[in-house]
């Protein structure tokens, strides 16, 4: 089976190609960089004329996104919404199962660009066809999850919104991965929110983490209206932050979901959140 997965640079991406390469499929590789070897495409999300031939291509995982940037790219969406479309519209015409990666960020009440943009695609998109992953806090070596161990690792006092009330859940990498595999193979359609179905908070994760990594920071209470003035502050001086008001809407509009059904549905079972850093640690240790 020859299976295509655009992002292949990024953080899941990546982790599917391993995955995938590992299992024996045949993976094609779709990036704006690196293109070296036969099993690698050339494709970018800013032009739908980039969408390669997908003949023979089985299925196409599609993880690639352009961030909203509101001083470089704030014409993030139209690049997202007219690609994707474009993209789900190639693989239909040519038999190719599209499957596409979405998050638990996304939904009707989305305050940021990133959630809006998730959503507005995962209105568009043809379920009976295609496939939609709603993906919780994913745990791996890269993304949000690696943002928060580093800033635990090389910190003293972490700074937690709203003393990091909001609603997480979580979901291994790993996990992904194994979902994606097996829908792909039993040909299902629809869309699914996959994470834990305890509900945890962003300072249980914090917690958690710092309780593996030996280390004891002291977490301090910021109330969200400060943090977004001086985010203002410093996105209006353009002052280089590893921090955005992207970030923070995202914060500020997290909701719970119930996966119980989904992943019954899938018929597969996850590692909860203690299990999930357990084994990225474990990982990481070797």
């Amino acid at each position: 089976m020859r299976i295509a997965v655009t992002g292949a640079n990024g953080f899941v991406g990546g982790q599917l190609v391993s995955y995938l390469s590992a299992q024996g499929y045949e993976v094609i590789r779709l990036q704006r960089r690196s293109i070296v070897g036969p099993m690698d495409r050339f494709f970018d999300v800013r032009s739908i004329e980039s969408i390669p031939d997908l003949t023979g291509i089985d299925a196409l995982i599609h993880t690639a996104f352009i961030k909203y940037d509101r001083i470089n790219i704030p014409d993030s969406s139209e690049f997202n919404i007219a690609t994707t479309l474009a993209l789900e519209q190639a693989c239909h015409a040519s038999g190719t199962k599209f499957v596409f990666l979405s998050t638990m960020s996304a939904h009707s009440d989305a305050l940021s660009h990133y959630g809006k943009h998730k959503y507005d695609i995962e209105q568009k998109l043809d379920t009976t066809k295609s496939l939609i992953f709603r993906l919780g806090l994913v745990i791996g070596d890269k993304g949000l999850f690696d943002s928060i161990k580093t800033a635990i690792s090389n910190g003293l006092f972490i700074p937690l919104v709203g003393n990091g009330s909001q609603p997480i859940q979580t979901i291994a990498v790993s996990d992904v991965c194994r979902i994606i595999e097996k829908a792909i193979m039993a040909d299902m359609t629809g869309s699914y929110t996959i994470g834990t179905e305890k509900v945890y908070t962003l300072k249980d994760l914090y917690t958690a983490t710092a309780l593996r990594l030996n280390k004891k920071p002291i977490f301090i209470s910021v109330p969200y209206q400060l943090v977004n003035m001086a985010l203002s502050t410093i996105e209006a001086l353009r002052i280089p932050f590893n921090v955005s008001k992207e970030n923070l809407l995202g914060l500020k509009q997290l909701k719970a979901f119930d996966t119980k059904k989904d992943l019954e549905k899938l018929g597969i079972t996850i590692l909860d959140m203690d299990q999930a850093l357990d084994q990225q640690m474990a990982k990481n240790n070797k």
